[in-house]
């Protein structure tokens, strides 16, 4: 028996290739900003989160600099999550990051809570995710998910909306991150994103980047960069250093040994 959980992921294949040839289905389910992903953005995604996302398959607006701030993202080969969405751009990454670490998911969410006006918005934008993901599937594929993880499993995981919500959870942001892309890929004018970026604004953000921030997307050496403090990322950076300064020391200790090998030797020999 399956045990119940916030959110989980079902095997479900994407029944179109990566990246997409062209952005007419998304557009007509409402992505009104996005556009086909190439090679080099593919590179500058890369730089910009320090790692490789697999599964882009269009990118939204350009920064002033021409570079992608944030991707649409097919539905794993391997299994399906509720994210079909990705920001990142360093230098909005990077204030989203300090307001929500001032509290802005409670903020906001007590603000949903209580706002009919957003609550209808982020019905809107729910169901948008919704359909998408379903437009994004193969039929067989999903036949195959109910036979394994049941009807209700995999419901649950297509009905999703935004970054996995629940659709008429009406008391939860949940993710900042994932409303400011939605809005930088759907160009739709929403209430929640609007008041999101002026309130960006507000706090010194840039939405079409500075003089430098295009450092960290362009891989200058020395340059701006942008250090996240979302904890996959951070636990990812943490883990690579981990990894170095454990090959460092497995050599240290390499030398060591043969250094004492060597004396050991020479003591011999006298």
């Amino acid at each position: 028996k399956m045990k119940s959980r916030r959110w989980f992921s079902v095997t479900i294949a994407a029944v179109i290739p990566e990246p997409v040839k062209s952005t007419s289905m998304l557009r007509e389910n409402g992505w009104n900003g996005v556009r086909i992903v190439t090679a080099e953005d593919h590179a500058v995604i890369h730089r910009q989160l320090n790692h490789r996302l697999s599964g882009t398959i269009a990118v939204g607006s350009r920064c002033a600099h021409g570079y992608p701030q944030a991707e649409i993202l097919a539905p794993r080969q391997r299994g399906i999550s509720g994210h079909l969405v990705r920001l990142s751009c360093p230098l909005l990454c990077q204030f989203i990051d300090k307001w929500e670490n001032d509290g802005a998911v409670r903020t906001e969410s007590t603000r949903l809570s209580e706002d009919q006006n957003w609550k209808c918005d982020l019905d809107r934008i729910n169901a948008r995710h919704a359909n998408t993901r379903k437009n994004l599937i193969d039929a067989r594929r999903i036949a195959a998910a109910r036979a394994k993880y049941g009807d209700h499993a995999t419901e649950t995981v297509m009905n999703s909306g935004i970054a996995g919500l629940s659709p008429h959870k009406h008391n939860d942001i949940k993710c900042i991150h994932a409303i400011v892309a939605d809005e930088l890929l759907a160009d739709q004018k929403g209430l929640i994103a609007t008041h999101f970026l002026d309130t960006l604004e507000s706090r010194g953000c840039n939405i079409a980047g500075t003089s430098n921030c295009h450092e960290h997307c362009a891989g200058i050496e020395g340059g701006w960069r942008y250090f996240p403090l979302k904890n996959k990322q951070r636990l990812r950076q943490r883990r690579d250093r981990r990894r170095a300064l454990y090959a460092k020391n497995r050599r240290s200790i390499f030398d060591i040994k043969n250094i004492t090998s060597i004396n050991n030797n020479d003591e011999d020999n006298t």
